[in-house]
């Protein structure tokens, strides 16, 4: 009877342990996971982004996906991440898509993310990174122009002048960086940006520079820019220009570039403006433009940030932006209660730039963005930037 009564035992709990086997194994096969993201290339070229040439095409499977969860797909940008392109719903748990591969403003390569949420947690997350490959293209400096005829000596003397230039490169290597310096009497350099939230300077873009004074019986300040390998500290190639005092008249710069390189022409004279002060560091963000609903066919304005959010008077502000299937963008300083300020044209599709407030900018300022199309199709988004402090 023992026996029996043992074995009865020793059956039930077996039976219990299979049964519990059975339900976890059953479980376990609907657990949701990220199987494949891939692309259908393996590198680009810095010169193929910068001329919007590149696409690639993103391809993702995720099995076992239930009500509640949903799928994201991001692009390293700067310094974080945001939507590899504009979604209006739900993006599905298997697809593909093909988008243009966007500069990272950075030196990282294109990098993307694969993410299924459950409300705020991860469930399983993928990342892929595109190699960049070296360019065939010699580099060059294939522009580097001052966006005014002149810079008034006081305020170059005081410290406190600032140049608007204009840049584009071409064929640019992997690890490159753009420097902008100031060339003094005596051949030596010294650096002239403005303080910046991002390190990397894209390829062509739009920005101001903090000439010094060049000392007494000098005509100008003579700029320079350099593409240089950080790593190597090799030059690929220099360009230099020379902003008269206001009211001088000098000889343009020995050209320290390519001679294939264009002699910059300088665009309409715009008036100097002057910064008292770099702003101080600040904790408050400036709010970040969401990816846009855009006209049927038209451009989408993905990101736009101005930063500090306020800024003493004088002081200076980093506009970035990135903008999607556009032809043309421009951003404005619009003054609440005085003619706006200056409009920075050509700009690229994605960049940061450091640049001064208006002069006659006391309270507020507002920094426009537009964007169009080939068929004329604009968007437009702003930013409110507060002056004082």
């Amino acid at each position: 009877m023992r026996f029996r009564s043992g074995w009865v035992v020793i059956v039930a709990i077996v039976a219990l342990l299979t049964a519990f086997g059975a339900v976890s194994a059953q479980e376990s096969q609907y657990i949701p996971a990220i199987v494949d993201f891939s692309a259908d290339i393996d590198s680009v070229t810095l010169d193929a982004i910068d001329r919007g040439d590149a696409s690639i095409t993103l391809s993702w499977y995720i099995i076992n996906v239930v009500p509640g969860q949903r799928v994201a797909v991001d692009s390293w940008r700067a310094n974080g991440w945001i939507p590899a392109w504009p979604t209006e719903g739900d993006i599905p748990a298997i697809g593909e898509q093909t988008i243009t591969v966007a500069d990272t403003q950075s030196f990282a390569p294109p990098t993307y993310r694969l993410t299924l949420y459950s409300g705020q947690n991860i469930v399983d997350q993928r990342f892929l990174t595109i190699s960049l490959a070296e360019s065939t293209s010699t580099p060059a400096i294939t522009t580097f122009s001052a966006s005014q005829d002149s810079v008034e000596q006081a305020t170059v003397e005081r410290g406190t002048a600032r140049v608007v230039v204009n840049w584009a490169v071409s064929g640019r290597p992997a690890n490159s960086q753009l420097v902008f310096e100031q060339v003094l009497p005596d051949g030596s350099q010294v650096n002239v940006e403005l303080p910046r939230t991002v390190y990397y300077v894209p390829s062509s873009g739009v920005g101001a520079v903090a000439p010094v004074n060049p000392g007494a019986g000098q005509t100008g300040v003579q700029l320079r820019l350099t593409l240089v390998n950080v790593i190597s500290g090799e030059v690929y190639a220099s360009s230099d220009i020379v902003v008269p005092f206001t009211g001088t008249q000098v000889v343009p710069a020995d050209a320290t570039a390519s001679p294939s390189i264009p002699t910059p022409t300088p665009a309409p004279a715009v008036e100097a403006t002057e910064e008292m002060t770099v702003p101080e560091a600040t904790t408050e963000m400036p709010p970040v433009v969401e990816a846009t609903t855009a006209p049927v066919g038209g451009p989408t304005i993905q990101t736009f940030t101005v930063a500090p959010a306020s800024v003493p008077p004088g002081g200076s502000v980093t506009m970035t932006w990135n903008v999607l299937d556009a032809t043309s963008v421009q951003i404005s300083e619009v003054l609440p209660d005085s003619p706006s300020g200056l409009t920075y044209v050509q700009l690229p599709l994605s960049g940061s730039v450091s640049v001064p407030l208006p002069e006659a900018a006391t309270t507020s300022v507002t920094y426009r963005l537009v964007a169009r199309n080939a068929a004329g199709v604009e968007v437009s988004a702003e930013q409110l930037i507060t002056v004082g402090g």
